[in-house]
C-alpha cells in the first residue's frame, strides 16, 4: 500500500511539474494576444477621439480596463508557473531606491483614494542604490500595498524603507503596515498558500487570484531574501516586512526552447518628408501592423520584418533611422540580431 501511495505521489508531482513547465513555456503565447487587444483598443480610442466620436470612448475604456485586469490575473498565474518550473529568471541591475519608492508611490496613489486611506511613505532620501531585479521588487511592494489598501477603509497605510547591516551583509528592509481589519493567527498561518484568500467577502467585491502573497514570498526567496515576516491583530491592522540583500546574486540562466521559424511578410508605410524610416522586427504579424499604424500616424515611414534574418537584410537595404526589435523570436532571436547589427558598420 505504501509503495502504491509513493508511486501515486511521484506521478502527481511529475504531472504538476509538466503542467508548470508547459504554462511557463507558453507564457509568451498566452500574454501576446492580450497585449495586441490592448494595443489595438488604445489605437481605436485615439482614432475615435480624433474623429470626434466621443460616444465610443467610454466603451473602449471598458474594453481596456477589462483586458488589463485579465492580463494582471494571467501574469500572476504565469509568474507562479515559471517559478514552480524553475524558469523564472532575474534581471539583476543597479537602481536607485529613492526613484523606486517614488514610482511605487505614484502607481498606488489611486488605490489609496479608492477607500479614503491616507498613504504615508517613510524613506530617507539617502537610501542609495540596490542591485536586484527592480521589476520584481516593485511587484512585491505593489502586491503588499494593494492588499493593505484593499483591507483598510478610511485608515492609514505606511511604507517604510531602511538599509540595515546584519551578519556582515547589507540588507534593504521594506515594511508595509496598515490600520485595517487585521487577521487571526489561523489566517496568518495560511496566508502564503496559493489561491488562498483570507477574506472571501472582500474577494467577491474586489476580485483577485489569491496568488499575490505566494508570488511575493517566491520572489523574495528567489532573490535570496529572508522569509516574509507578518504580524497582525484582528481589528487593529497588519504589518508585512520583506528583507532583501542590497546586492542580489542572480541564479544561473536556463536555456529557453524556441518555436520553429514562421514565414516572414513585409508591411510598408511610405515615409513623409517630416519623418524618417523605422524598421520593425517582430515575428507576430499583428504586432507589426500595430507598430506600423502607430508610427505611420506620427509621420514615419515603416518597414517591417517577421524574422531576424529578414530584419538584418532590410536594415542594410532600407538604412532606417531607428529599429524596434522583438527579443523572443524563432530562429535568430532578438539578442542575436542586435549583436549582428552592432557588429556591422
Amino acid at each position: 500500500a505504501n509503495t502504491k501511495l509513493e508511486e501515486a505521489l511521484r506521478q502527481a508531482e511529475a504531472a504538476g511539474r509538466a503542467k508548470d513547465t508547459f504554462v511557463a513555456n507558453m507564457s509568451h503565447e498566452l500574454r501576446q494576444p492580450l497585449h495586441i487587444i490592448i494595443g489595438f483598443t488604445e489605437a481605436l480610442k485615439e482614432e475615435a477621439a480624433d474623429a470626434g466620436r466621443d460616444d465610443l470612448v467610454p466603451d473602449l475604456n471598458k474594453i481596456l480596463s477589462a483586458a488589463k485586469h485579465l492580463l494582471d490575473l494571467i501574469n500572476d498565474i504565469l509568474d507562479l508557473a515559471k517559478i514552480s518550473s524553475g524558469r523564472m529568471e532575474l534581471a539583476v541591475a543597479r537602481f536607485d531606491l529613492a526613484n523606486l519608492v517614488t514610482d511605487v508611490r505614484t502607481l498606488v496613489a489611486p488605490l489609496a483614494e479608492k477607500n479614503a486611506n491616507a498613504f504615508v511613505v517613510d524613506a530617507p532620501a539617502d537610501l542609495g542604490a540596490m542591485a536586484a531585479d527592480e521589476r520584481r521588487v516593485r511587484q512585491i511592494l505593489i502586491n503588499l500595498l494593494s492588499n493593505a489598501f484593499k483591507f483598510t477603509h478610511a485608515g492609514t497605510v505606511t511604507l517604510k524603507v531602511r538599509r540595515v547591516t546584519d551578519d556582515g551583509r547589507e540588507w534593504v528592509a521594506f515594511t508595509v503596515a496598515d490600520t485595517g481589519k487585521g487577521m487571526t493567527a489561523e489566517q496568518v498561518g495560511r496566508l502564503f498558500q496559493r489561491f488562498y484568500q483570507a477574506d472571501a467577502s472582500t474577494t467577491r467585491e474586489q476580485g483577485g487570484t489569491g496568488l499575490g502573497l505566494a508570488i511575493t514570498q517566491s520572489f523574495t526567496e528567489l532573490m535570496g531574501g529572508r522569509p516574509v515576516r507578518v504580524t497582525s491583530v484582528p481589528g487593529r491592522g497588519s504589518e508585512f516586512v520583506v528583507t532583501l540583500p542590497a546586492s542580489v546574486e542572480p541564479p544561473a540562466a536556463k536555456p529557453v526552447e524556441r518555436p520553429a521559424p514562421v514565414p516572414s511578410t513585409e508591411y510598408r508605410v511610405p515615409s513623409s518628408e517630416a519623418g524618417g524610416t523605422v524598421l520593425v522586427i517582430d515575428d507576430d504579424p499583428m504586432v507589426r501592423e500595430l507598430m506600423a499604424r502607430y508610427l505611420g500616424k506620427e509621420g514615419f515611414g515603416v518597414v517591417t520584418a517577421g524574422s531576424g534574418a529578414d530584419g538584418l537584410r532590410l536594415a542594410r537595404e532600407a538604412r532606417p533611422a531607428a529599429i524596434t526589435l522583438d527579443v523572443m523570436m524563432p530562429g535568430t532571436d532578438g539578442w542575436a540580431v542586435l549583436a549582428a547589427l552592432k557588429a556591422d558598420p
